[in-house]
């Protein structure tokens, strides 16, 4: 099908989603892999709200073989079984996220462990990191705290992750300027049902808005695709102390993985 834009768009903001052929057909939905969902489908299911804007959505792929997808499955050869099996809401978040093979190639990866230090020690992530100002947040060895806490459960690439004790902000450098954020992985530290709220902003403004409720052991794949932005704020409350974490507390949350368009 062909689709008439009414205005002009940087397609270098957007992911692209290819389709394969026939001949590739029997490559397609690999488990373990991420897919992508792209439509206009129900956004609510108590109110079977619709959007008005075209939707996306980065998925885990499942096994077909898995009972939650094979008793809805009718053609392993045309449909893809993706999501989480557990019945969260997957437009924000995944189910124990399956930790991804990076961004797309239109996308930059933020893993924090490219930043340079190679011990131990927690540091203030550097202003330029990514080409981003950065308020607020720190970066550290995921190894430096015990398996027992979020910081270690949210690791998906290298040995650093971002974390931050309450809130943080990411700016862009040049005035004027604007990026894209996909997605992140996301865990609490120390509490269950972590709320975390995230805001866009474009000079001043705030144009996008979401909360998600994190927890210390579930890793969670936040998709957001915003785009236009030049300010993102992230601030975490409530939750309780989770009993078998080890090694502190409070609202503090740690971060991997961070996909954006510069």
């Amino acid at each position: 099908s062909v689709v008439q834009l009414n205005s002009t768009v940087d397609i270098l903001k957007y992911p692209v989603i290819c389709l394969p052929t026939e001949e590739q057909s029997t490559v397609i939905g690999i488990a373990g892999e991420n897919g992508v969902a792209i439509g206009w489908g129900i956004v609510n299911s108590s109110t079977f709200e619709q959007p008005d804007a075209l939707q996306q959505i980065r998925l885990p792929i499942l096994d077909p073989l898995l009972p939650q997808c094979s008793e809805i499955m009718t053609n392993d050869r045309s449909q893809i079984c993706a999501g989480g099996i557990e019945g969260h809401n997957t437009s924000t978040t995944g189910s124990s996220a399956v930790c991804t093979d990076g961004c797309n190639l239109l996308e930059t990866l933020l893993d924090f462990h490219t930043i340079g230090v190679t011990n131990f020690t927690t540091n203030p992530v550097p202003d330029g990191y990514g080409n981003f100002l950065w308020t607020n947040a720190r970066y550290m060895n995921a190894f430096y705290h015990n398996p027992l806490a979020g910081y270690y459960t949210v690791l998906c690439s290298g040995e650093y992750i971002l974390y931050a004790d309450s809130t943080f902000i990411i700016q862009t450098i040049t005035n004027g300027t604007t990026f894209a954020l996909s997605s992140l992985f996301a865990c609490a530290a120390w509490n269950d049902n972590l709320l975390v709220t995230i805001q866009g902003e474009l000079s001043g403004t705030v144009i996008q808005r979401t909360t998600v409720t994190i927890q210390p052991f579930t890793r969670t794949l936040v998709n957001l695709y915003w785009s236009s932005i030049d300010t993102v704020i992230l601030t975490t409350s409530g939750g309780t102390h989770n009993a078998n974490v080890v090694g502190g507390s409070g609202i503090n949350i740690g971060i991997d993985d961070m996909c954006v368009v510069i």
